[in-house]
């Protein structure tokens, strides 16, 4: 068969350097079952710098070198969005050190029941 492309070569062709998805997408993936509408909004939302009612700054998510908007299309770059992810993975519950509850820290002391 000349000229077709085989799946084995379709598999080992140049992979595209970003995959791009809308919110409805990555909800729709098996992958990110797990991900909610108002979970991926927070995080776009929150993405980037922005000034608190106080006049603070309130410092971003880190989320935002996943957020591409295209007017008012948002598309997030899935490498980013696994990498985001990735980072705030939680450590195992064995390597986390077990600390008591320090109960003089909220105004009660251990006798008083």
């Amino acid at each position: 068969m000349k000229g077709t492309m085989k799946q084995k070569d379709f598999d080992n062709a140049v992979p595209p350097t970003n995959r791009l998805m809308t919110v409805q997408q990555i909800l729709d993936h098996d992958a990110y079952s797990w991900a909610t509408n108002s979970y991926l909004r927070s995080l776009i939302y929150n993405a980037e710098d922005r000034f608190g009612s106080g006049g603070t700054k309130v410092a971003g998510n880190g989320f935002a070198s996943a957020v591409i908007r295209i007017g008012s299309k948002i598309l997030i770059d899935m490498n980013e969005f696994d990498a985001f992810i990735e980072r705030h993975r939680m450590a195992e519950k064995s390597s986390a050190p077990e600390t008591p509850c320090n109960t003089k820290q909220f105004g009660r002391d251990q006798g008083d029941g």
